[in-house]
């Protein structure tokens, strides 16, 4: 049974009837160490500095410095990252440009031209980025770490394709489709690259504790994302402008128990394919968008313990399918919208520790499947419970502020 007053009752993760994204899979690249008049492939050591570039033909009879210096050209030109940061060991974007240009052993070795290329480059970045080498519980690169890796998955950075590797999945043509790294010590910051992986469906980040800094700018320009699940991390500042683009393919987003800040913009509204918005726990303020009823397939809202104020908007009517609706723990005022009464789905409302008005309306009474009302901490809040939502067949958690409300058929009164 529900607690009466934790946001946490409410689910954070997808529930397992609702519709899920597709998979997908991925390549690599490896050096080689004599000079042959033949392509010739074989197993270099793994080194920490830049090696010294020996002629040594590789796929299409490129020289290593021939092959390092398209790479380069590609990577600066593709992914925008200045060569001066790709050629520096010290940054993420270095060390990432080192393992692929020197270290990578796969067989055969990808060559510059090659599709796969600026995927892989940009997975490595992601785990130099995310402290691969010292934070990651799975997975991490066999040369660093002693980490173990479930049965069927290749670690990070090995000789295989980049489609096996730990958390990653491809389609039928090799295109990254799902990075799926929840709870697995990421740390640090994800790299602002991220919308190269043009091809991604789902991002799974959540639970990893100590990623932190911004959500990359540029994330919305993922143009067939489905899930953005970043819940249980650090990041800061507002949600990216560029996710309120992606109305014809968001599905997803989970951002509870973070440290985001800033209004949620009337551009959400642009989400109409929103399922699950969840956004607990963190910093926001402002009102609630009335542009958010736009959604009307959505099914759980979840806004629990931020500074949100002004009404709950009545557009929420128009969320025909909404079944759970957490709004505690805010400074939202007004009365609560009798409009609410028409969402017949809703299996669980949370709206204590705000500032509502008024009397309940009898209209709740309407929502045969309601399981969980919760209203105590609203100082405002009057008059008697009426008898048609004491006599929900459902209800098994119903709280109010028992001095104020004449509540003879709550469960907890406070």
């Amino acid at each position: 049974m529900f607690p009466t007053s934790n946001p946490s009752n409410f689910p954070s993760h997808l529930p397992s009837h609702l519709p899920t994204n597709a998979p997908t899979q991925l390549p690599s690249l490896l050096p080689s160490g004599l000079p042959s008049a033949e392509p010739s492939i074989s197993h270099a050591p793994t080194i920490s500095i830049m090696p010294s570039l020996t002629p040594t033909l590789l796929c299409k009879e490129y020289t290593l410095e021939t092959r390092r210096r398209l790479l380069l050209d590609r990577l600066s030109t593709e992914i925008l990252i200045e060569e001066n940061l790709l050629t520096d060991s010290s940054t993420v974007e270095g060390q990432a440009f080192q393992w692929l240009a020197f270290q990578d052993t796969i067989e055969p070795l990808y060559c510059p031209d090659d599709p796969r290329i600026i995927q892989r480059y940009m997975l490595a970045l992601i785990y130099y980025s995310t402290g691969g080498d010292s934070t990651w519980v799975n997975c991490a690169s066999s040369t660093t770490t002693t980490t173990t890796c479930p049965i069927g998955s290749e670690r990070f950075l090995s000789n295989t394709e980049e489609c096996d590797w730990f958390g990653v999945t491809c389609d039928a043509i090799d295109r990254v489709r799902i990075i799926r790294l929840d709870e697995n010590g990421l740390s640090g910051q994800l790299p602002v690259e991220m919308s190269v992986l043009q091809h991604l469906l789902e991002i799974d980040l959540d639970g990893n504790k100590n990623l932190s800094g911004p959500i990359p700018l540029n994330i919305g320009e993922i143009p067939n994302l489905t899930t953005l699940d970043l819940d249980d991390n650090q990041f800061t500042g507002n949600i990216p402008i560029s996710l309120y683009t992606l109305g014809d393919t968001l599905r997803t987003i989970d951002m509870n128990n973070n440290l985001l800040t800033g209004i949620i913009s009337e551009d959400i509204g642009n989400l109409v394919n929103l399922f699950i918005l969840q956004l607990d726990n963190n910093d926001f303020i402002g009102t609630i968008p009335p542009s958010i009823g736009n959604a009307k397939d959505l099914q759980i809202l979840t806004m629990a313990n931020n500074t949100f104020t002004g009404p709950i908007p009545p557009t929420i009517q128009n969320m025909a399918s909404l079944r759970f609706l957490n709004l505690e723990g805010n400074q939202l005022v007004s009365t609560i919208p009798v409009s609410i009464s028409t969402n017949t789905d809703l299996e669980q409302i949370n709206l204590d520790n705000n500032s509502l008005s008024g009397t309940i309306p009898s209209e709740l009474g309407l929502l045969a499947n309601l399981e969980i009302l919760q209203l105590h901490g609203n100082a405002n809040l009057s008059g008697n419970m009426p008898i048609e939502i004491c006599n929900l067949p459902s209800l098994n958690v119903l709280t109010a502020d028992c001095s104020r409300v004449n509540c003879p058929c709550c469960t907890a009164c406070f």
